[in-house]
């Protein structure tokens, strides 16, 4: 490999080298954005559970309720 081949970007691969070298750095980022995709969907999900979630509400027994209308409370 000489400087001229280097500064025309040549990766001194063969064709069929230059493939396997091309899929397999395809692969490696395919995985990488399937998990940053993953992550923000959950993020995304959390956050709008997060903006939608109440306290939920006591209840009050039916005895408790007639105790209130007879004012024994």
């Amino acid at each position: 490999m000489n400087i001229k081949s280097n500064i025309k970007g040549d990766s001194s691969l063969t064709d069929s080298g230059f493939r396997r070298c091309q899929k397999f750095i395809l692969e490696k980022n395919r995985i990488a954005l399937e998990e940053l995709e993953e992550h923000s969907t959950m993020e995304l999900l959390k956050r709008r559970y997060d903006l939608n979630a109440k306290t939920p509400k006591r209840k009050v027994s039916l005895w408790k309720t007639i105790k209130g209308w007879l004012g024994y409370v």
